[in-house]
């Protein structure tokens, strides 16, 4: 999955939601430094949209980041 989403990301770097499933599929693997990337780059192209603010909440945990973590899944919460 992860070569699909980067081969779309190349194509159409603007697709945030390849973006996100990008970062789900660094997270499945433990790549999760990488996930918090893909998820950043898809909350620069779309703020408003709830679930890579989740998926970055998410990664900040995986790498012992709490306070990050906390705050990313706020933003998560209030978009939603």
């Amino acid at each position: 999955a992860i070569e699909c989403y980067l081969k779309i990301n190349d194509k159409t770097p603007e697709f945030y939601k390849a973006l996100n499933n990008l970062g789900y599929s660094y997270l499945e693997k433990g790549l999760n430094q990488e996930a918090l990337a893909a998820f950043q780059r898809s909350i620069l192209i779309n703020p408003l949209w709830h679930a890579p603010h989740y998926g970055l909440a998410c990664a900040h945990a995986l790498l012992g980041n709490s306070s990050a973590s906390l705050a990313s899944l706020s933003i998560a919460i209030q978009l939603n």
